[in-house]
């Protein structure tokens, strides 16, 4: 096992607090009763991701699961219900913690939650997993390297960053620019490179999402209300409701149109070598 990293979110240079998650989630209601994954189901993008992580992890109840930035805790319900993995989250925010905690609850499904310092988490586990994380530093590898100190070996790192290179940096920097106040964009390169430096076997790289809008603003025009709502704001709708469509239609035929110019998310699933680190 290697070193604690020092410093921890200071040494990364973290661009968010932890005021910043709770007015991010603070619009979010605790999911109901129902069908725990139907977000998933209507998402183009989460059922590709899905067919990804399927094909690349293994289904085993006995396997130990923990995600660091885990909001309200959809992921940690999707992991436990595809893959029967016994579930853990680690956030900052005590507004995600609470609605993971009553999210989990609702869901039926048995798992903790920790609110502390991603850098603070002790333990060893098969799969650590962060979705949306790294970004938020402005040197990624601090956290990634604090991420893969938890994986024990053969178990499986995996680390999923919004795609804010090329096509969707541009538009971002169009429509968005504050954007980069908290995010450091990642290119694919680097993600993979980054997590071969710390002894990781890949065992997936790949970018998902296909020409979905969601990293196109859907409010870009907020500040001038009139084009927002009569122009900008219908139209992104029906965009992204008709590409939505075409995509899980190719999904359903097995295609997927994905490359790091125009996909919103990159992916990397990797693993460590079952005598430990190299």
């Amino acid at each position: 096992m290697t070193d604690k990293p020092a410093g921890g979110a200071a040494a990364g240079g973290q661009l968010t607090h932890v005021e910043y998650w709770n007015r991010h989630w603070s619009g979010t209601r605790v999911d109901g009763p129902g069908d725990a994954l139907a977000w998933l189901r209507r998402s183009y993008q989460y059922q590709a991701l899905d067919r990804i992580l399927r094909r690349a992890l293994p289904a085993d109840p006995a396997l130990t699961f923990i995600e660091l930035g885990s909001g309200p805790a959809r992921w940690m319900i999707y992991f436990h219900k595809t893959f029967g993995y016994r579930v853990s989250g680690c956030d900052t925010s005590p507004l995600s913690c609470e609605l993971a905690r009553r999210n989990l609850e609702a869901a039926g499904v048995p798992g903790t939650i920790e609110e502390a310092d991603f850098f603070a988490i002790e333990g060893q586990y098969d799969v650590v997993f962060s979705g949306g994380v790294v970004e938020h530093f402005r040197d990624p590898l601090v956290p990634l390297r604090a991420f893969a100190r938890l994986v024990r070996p053969g178990g499986f790192l995996v680390t999923d960053v919004p795609n804010l290179t090329a096509l969707n940096g541009l538009y971002r920097r169009v429509f968005k620019p504050e954007t980069f106040e908290t995010h450091r964009p990642i290119r694919f390169g680097e993600l993979r490179g980054w997590h071969r430096e710390l002894g990781l076997d890949e065992v997936v790289a790949t970018s998902y999402g296909s020409l979905c809008l969601n990293r196109l603003p859907a409010d870009a025009f907020k500040h001038r209300p009139l084009v927002q709502r009569l122009a900008w704001g219908p139209a992104h709708r029906v965009a992204s409701a008709a590409i939505e469509r075409a995509c899980r239609q190719l999904l359903r035929l097995g295609v997927r149109i994905d490359h790091p110019l125009v996909s919103p998310h990159l992916l990397v699933v990797s693993r460590r070598p079952e005598g430990g680190h190299r």
